[in-house]
């Protein structure tokens, strides 16, 4: 009916001190009791969490696993304010003492009364409720009646009656409450609805309203009515809908403001709005069909692509800053809705279940949508739901290539490993070449890759070509009494740094290890992965799968120094080939500092560090993040005695791989990591450090200092490379570490 415009807020101190419990019981009967109970007592919050919250807490957080009963059917968080930690402690003591007397069998697990005790217990019900929407399955937790609140004197009564609404339509829900306030949310567990899915739904949102009412309560306590409860206002308020009625036809006759939410005349104005959540069956070919559905690039069907796309619910997480998580590089630059990641699920949704049948992912309308990801995987880490957003816009890229096919910088940038054989070879004349101003401007006509992209130096022996790989004992796995690693190199690192895949090496031997490379390993693929040719990256994947299958089987780990390869092999793979072997290679794999971290935390990394008195400005690369194993890197930096490691956070640095190569993606690339290149200018450090290649190149892009591999750090400190502390001393600017 209006806007507000300008708001005055009236504020009042927090509580000076805060007491929180956790409380396990056998039955929910007897939660709710409890509850009752204690609202004499005046506690300033008590939340209810049934047995299917409480399972998923359990498993969301190690430090839950231990103080949620696996038996228990309910669970209450009671809080209680007061003006010092003995008063409020006291009245947590009266609670209990009160349940005990009235022969409430309930179990305290955890008691609070520091702030970052009492806001662990209240980070439970937060991430539980974010994470029902992730639940794997054909159903899923709905929530289209979750904001009901009845008067807490007949919340049992009402909770009564509800079982027996859901068992009358033979299903079942979850339940959180803020008990003390009578507010229920119900999330009953069913089948993503689509058109035609309306009958059920109605009927359990009628009956439980009805109920709600009956007992004094109301259909909406705290989220508001909206397009899900506009149909049931009439029958809450009965004649006082008709005020409501004359109310917006004085002030609102046009209808400008919201229309058909609070007053409609519209009764499936609930179920009316339902989006296509399945793909249309295909139909035969004729004049007058509909196209047939898109063949899937990726491992999986169109009925399991379109349902990753319909887990996502709006929500808006993906726009939200909430550091220190990242969001979407393009949004935060940008903030086009156009290129949220809700938008770009949405996008294949209508494509997949749409009349289009998924010729929209061939339009050249969707062009900018899909330019605008190169597969940082953020957007999966940031969603409450786990939509798998990277593999829907892979999925449409793909189909997009297949249709159109690569742009000419696309194509050589993803293949730079197939000429960088050549580049070594001829290595100083080509690092000659990359340094001249007008042979860079030629480039940038010709390949499309920018004139000021400060480029890497070739080296003049590619690490698999080196005498270490290439020698009879790494000619297969050994018969060694020492425990065996395989190493997957990537491009970066065999053709541009091969001092870091030596410093690897290395670091492993010293710690008792013995290193086998494969010799015939080619290339992740993740750059041709991104700009979505496939067909290319099946091929380089192929090849690697044949190459580390076998070792993978004996249960050898794979190790990579490129977070982008141990992602690739690990999440790309699978969906890419859909075999057992690269099931397998995907279940071996991991990334060096999560190897080297395992072997500290197991006690059987050396420590034998030499200190290193140095300043490094360290920055964590987007796919180690997305890696979810934390920052393992950062913590063997902190072992090295002496080191200082300031931590930059200003989110994605923007290189993306070759992303920030091409001419036309430079200018995009600077915005996105503009934070990151102004920090790397004025820091007071000898050198930036981080474990992407990528990462690495963007970094440097206008620093004096240099970027290094965290494992060459490693290796010095062991006193394995002497040779890198003198370069490290005497760094002239603008040149590459390797």
């Amino acid at each position: 009916l209006g806007l507000f415009t300008e708001a005055t807020l009236f504020t009042m101190p927090l509580p000076a001190h805060r007491s929180a419990a956790l409380l396990m019981f056998n039955t929910l009967d007897q939660a709710v009791q409890a509850m009752q109970l204690l609202l004499p007592l005046d506690p300033s919050a008590c939340d209810l969490l049934d047995r299917r919250l409480l399972s998923l807490g359990r498993g969301a957080d190690p430090r839950f696993r231990d103080i949620i009963l696996p038996e228990a059917e309910a669970g209450l968080i009671v809080e209680f304010p007061g003006s010092s930690e003995r008063e409020v402690l006291q009245r947590l003591d009266d609670s209990q003492r009160l349940l005990r007397d009235r022969g409430i069998e309930f179990q305290m697990t955890r008691q609070a009364s520091t702030f970052d005790d009492v806001e662990l217990l209240w980070s439970l019900p937060a991430q539980v409720v974010s994470l029902l929407a992730s639940l794997k399955g054909t159903s899923r937790p709905l929530p289209f009646v979750e904001d009901m609140a009845v008067p807490p004197d007949r919340l049992a009564e009402f909770m009564v009656s509800a079982q027996k609404i859901f068992q009358k339509h033979e299903v079942t829900a979850t339940l959180y409450s803020h008990a003390a306030s009578g507010q229920l949310h119900f999330r009953p567990i069913l089948p993503v609805p689509g058109r035609g899915d309306e009958t059920l739904i109605e009927a359990i949102a009628r009956d439980l309203y009805r109920q709600v009412i009956q007992v004094g309560g109301t259909i909406s306590g705290e989220h508001g009515d909206g397009l899900s409860r506009t149909a049931f206002i009439r029958t809450q308020y009965g004649p006082l809908y008709r005020a409501f009625q004359q109310l917006k036809e004085i002030f609102d006759p046009l209808r400008l403001m919201n229309p058909d939410k609070i007053i409609s005349n519209d009764p499936q104005l609930t179920v009316k709005h339902f989006r296509r959540t399945r793909p249309n069956a295909n139909h035969t070919e004729s004049a007058t069909a509909a196209p047939l559905l898109p063949v899937m690039q990726l491992g999986w069907s169109a009925d399991e692509a379109a349902d990753a796309a319909v887990r996502c619910n709006g929500c808006g997480t993906c726009r939200v800053v909430t550091p220190p998580e990242r969001m979407c590089p393009f949004v935060e630059n940008d903030g086009d809705e156009e290129l949220t990641p809700r938008a770009k699920a949405n996008l294949l949704r209508q494509s997949l279940c749409g009349d289009s049948h998924g010729e929209l992912l061939t339009s050249e309308s969707v062009t900018r949508v899909l330019n605008s990801c190169f597969n940082c995987k953020q957007c999966q880490l940031d969603c409450p739901s786990e939509v798998d957003i990277p593999h829907l816009i892979l999925e449409a890229r793909a189909q997009y290539v297949q249709a159109h096919g690569l742009s000419k910088t696309a194509w050589l940038l993803s293949r730079v490993h197939t000429y960088a054989r050549m580049a070594s070879r001829f290595s100083f004349v080509t690092n000659q070449l990359l340094k001249n101003t007008l042979f860079r401007r030629f480039f940038q006509r010709v390949l499309g890759i920018a004139a000021e992209r400060r480029l890497p130096r070739f080296a003049r022996t590619p690490f698999l070509a080196s005498l270490r790989v290439q020698r009879e004992d790494n000619n297969g796995l050994p018969g060694s009494s020492k425990p065996t690693v395989v190493y997957f190199v990537d491009y970066f690192a065999n053709h541009h740094d091969p001092e870091l895949a030596e410093a690897f090496v290395r670091v492993l031997e010293h710690n008792g290890y013995r290193v086998f490379i494969p010799p015939a390993q080619t290339v992740s693929g993740m750059s041709m992965l991104t700009v979505g040719d496939l067909v290319a990256a099946r091929v380089v994947a192929e090849q690697n799968i044949r190459e580390l299958a076998e070792p993978a089987r004996e249960g050898y780990p794979i190790v990579c120094t490129e977070p982008s390869a141990a992602l690739c092999l690990t999440q790309e793979y699978p969906m890419l080939l859909s075999s057992n072997d690269a099931e397998v290679v995907a279940q071996q794999t991991i990334d060096a500092g999560t190897f080297l971290m395992d072997l500290h935390r197991r006690g059987r990394l050396k420590k034998d560090f030499s200190p290193l008195t140095i300043r490094i400005a360290w920055h964590t690369p987007c796919h180690t993040k997305a890696l979810r194993r934390g920052q393992p890197m950062l913590e063997l930096l902190h072992l090295i005695p002496g080191i200082t490691v300031l931590n930059i956070e200003k989110g994605c640095t923007g290189m993306a791989g070759t992303f920030g190569l091409a001419a036309e993606n430079f200018v995009q690339s600077l915005k996105i990591g503009a934070g990151l290149i102004e920090e790397m200018k004025t820091i007071d450090a000898v050198a930036g450090v981080t474990d992407c290649s990528s990462c690495r190149m963007q970094m440097e892009q206008s620093s004096s200092i240099p970027t290094i591999h965290p494992i060459k750090l490693l290796a010095l400190s062991y006193g394995l490379m002497p040779r890198l502390a003198e370069r490290l001393k005497s760094k002239p600017a603008g040149l590459s570490m390797s």
